[in-house]
C-alpha cells in the first residue's frame, strides 16, 4: 500500500492528441528490486476513474517493472475535448502520446498493459493498432462484446443525448446535490457484492466539485458502440492477453468478456483466463486472488530481459 496519492509524483505535459493539444497528466515508476524486468507496465483506468486508482497495486507492479500510470483526456486531471466524440482512438491517442514520450527519456521497452473496465477497451485498441509495441495485454473487468447495458443506452441516438444533458445538468451549481446519490449508487454497483470502501465515495466526490463535467465525459466515452469495435478489431492484437473477470459483475457480464476471449481463441491467440467469484473491482476487494496468478503468468509470458 502506498499512502501518498500518485498525483504526487505525476506531471502534466502537452500533446498533440486527435489533431488537437491537450494537457496530460501522468506519473512514471522505475522499477523496483533486483528481480525487476526491463519492461513497462502501463496502466490504464476505467471511466469515471482516474491515475490514483491504481496506488494500492504499485509496489507489487515495481517489482515487475517500470510502471506508468497517467489520467485519460477528461478525466482526473487531464484535459478534455470539450465537444464532439470521445472515441477509444482519442483515448488510445493519448496513451501513445504519452508512451512516446517516456521512449525519448528511456528508449523503447517491451510494454505490457493493464486496463480495467473501459480502460480495458483502450488497452485493446492501442494493442489492435501497435502490436509490435505490445509484449501482453491484461484486462481486468474489460469491456468485451456485444454491448452490454450502459454502452447500449448510452449508444442510442435519442437516449445518448438525453443521458448527455441529464449529467451537464448536474454541474449546475443549483443542481450539484444530485452528484451526491449518482456517484453513491454507481460505487455500489461497482463494488456489490462486496462493501464500498470507506473514503471511495467521498473521493470521487471530491474530484466532481473540481471537475464538474465528469460525469459528462464518462456518458461520452460510451457512445459510438465501442463494443462493436473491439470485436472488428481483435483480429489484430497479436499479443498473449491474460482476463481476470468476476462472476458476479453488475456492470460488465461475464459472458462479455468470455465471448472476446472466444474470438480471440478462436484466431489462435494464445489467451489465459481467470474467472472469479467477486464484482466489477474484484482485483481492488480481493487483491490476492488477483494479483497472484497474473504476476505468475506474466513471468511466463513476457519475462523481459
Amino acid at each position: 500500500m502506498v499512502s501518498e496519492s500518485l498525483y504526487a509524483f505525476a506531471e502534466r505535459r502537452r500533446f498533440m492528441i486527435s489533431g488537437r493539444s491537450l494537457e496530460l497528466a501522468f506519473a512514471s515508476f522505475e522499477a523496483s528490486g533486483s528481480g525487476a524486468r526491463a519492461r513497462r507496465i502501463v496502466l490504464v483506468h476505467g471511466n469515471g476513474l482516474h491515475l490514483d486508482h491504481w496506488r494500492p497495486f504499485l509496489p507489487r507492479l515495481r517489482r515487475l517493472g517500470r510502471v506508468v500510470a497517467l489520467d485519460l483526456p477528461g478525466f482526473g486531471r487531464s484535459e478534455v475535448h470539450r465537444e464532439g466524440p470521445l472515441t477509444l482512438d482519442d483515448h488510445a491517442d493519448a496513451l501513445l502520446g504519452v508512451l512516446r514520450h517516456l521512449d525519448g527519456i528511456h528508449g523503447p521497452e517491451p510494454e505490457v498493459l493493464i486496463g480495467h473496465s473501459h480502460g480495458g477497451a483502450i488497452a485493446q485498441t492501442l494493442a489492435a493498432r501497435h502490436p509490435s509495441r505490445i509484449a501482453a495485454l491484461v484486462l481486468l473487468a474489460s469491456i468485451g462484446t456485444p454491448a452490454h447495458e450502459a454502452i447500449r443506452l448510452a449508444s442510442m441516438p435519442i437516449l445518448g443525448g438525453l443521458l448527455l444533458r441529464a449529467a451537464g445538468a448536474t454541474m449546475h451549481p443549483r443542481l450539484a446535490a444530485l452528484r451526491r446519490p449518482l456517484t453513491r449508487s454507481l460505487a455500489r454497483a461497482a463494488f456489490d457484492p462486496e462493501p464500498v470502501p470507506e473514503g471511495f465515495v467521498e473521493a470521487l466526490l471530491a474530484l466532481s466539485e473540481r471537475r464538474p463535467e465528469v460525469l459528462r465525459t464518462a456518458v461520452r466515452a460510451s457512445q459510438g458502440d465501442p463494443c462493436r469495435l473491439l470485436r472488428v478489431r481483435a483480429s489484430r492484437i497479436e499479443a498473449p492477453v491474460f482476463f481476470a473477470h468476476a462472476r458476479g459483475d453488475r456492470l460488465i457480464p461475464l459472458d462479455r468478456a468470455r465471448n472476446l476471449e472466444g474470438q480471440l481463441r478462436a484466431l489462435g491467440r494464445e489467451v489465459e483466463f481467470l474467472e472469479l467469484a467477486g464484482g466489477h473491482m474484484v482485483h481492488q476487494t480481493h487483491p490476492e486472488r488477483v494479483f497472484p496468478p497474473l504476476e505468475a503468468w506474466l513471468e511466463a509470458i513476457a519475462p523481459g530481459h
